[in-house]
């Protein structure tokens, strides 16, 4: 089972509760995976070998986010859509 270590958010809106963009970070077992998610779908899910790997691939996945999108925001891992 995966361990939600983190997660970000960009561009709510006033119609929907749900943020735009998320990107989420888990462990399960020894390996890494970052999810990033459009609209509350799964666009993408990638696996890498160490922490520092993952938290470069969010922060290559927050500067791809369309500007009107920005800022991200973390938010705590618990709530997760």
């Amino acid at each position: 089972m995966a361990e939600l270590l983190a997660r970000w958010c960009a561009g709510y809106s006033d119609w929907n509760p749900l943020p735009q963009r998320e990107i989420l970070v888990e462990r399960a077992g020894a390996m890494w995976f970052v999810s990033y998610f459009a609209h509350g779908e799964r666009h993408a899910c990638i696996g890498f070998d160490t922490e520092e790997e993952a938290f470069l691939d969010v922060e290559w996945l927050k500067s791809k986010c369309p500007p009107q999108h920005r800022p991200w925001e973390r938010v705590e891992p618990a709530h997760v859509t």
